[in-house]
């Protein structure tokens, strides 16, 4: 569970750096592929590398693959706390995360 919503997490924020940073799609895949934790590093050697080179491709196959769907991020939205170490602004963010999700889902 926890693999998932830092999953989530690390997709939205890498996408609005990509954004903001006017990232080339050819190397974004490159570029996040080594901060993945390595069972995720190897979850991708089952992707066709004609996909696996879009970070489009490579985000929707990997929440496929730790069965991501919209009733999960509801639920994960529903019952999220705040941690007792954690700031209000990063508790909304992540809130704000899972509500993404679950809309784009």
């Amino acid at each position: 569970a926890m693999t998932q919503s830092i999953l989530c997490i690390f997709f939205s924020n890498i996408e609005c750096l990509f954004t903001d940073f006017k990232v080339p799609s050819d190397l974004q895949v490159s570029l996040i592929r080594p901060y993945l934790y390595e069972k995720t590093r190897s979850l991708l050697s089952y992707l066709d590398p004609t996909r696996s080179a879009s970070s489009v491709e490579t985000e929707k196959f990997l929440l496929h693959e730790f069965q991501l769907s919209s009733q999960i991020y509801l639920n994960r939205f529903n019952t999220l706390k705040c941690k007792s170490d954690e700031t209000f602004v990063l508790f909304c963010a992540r809130l704000n995360s899972l509500l993404d999700y679950y809309l784009d889902s």
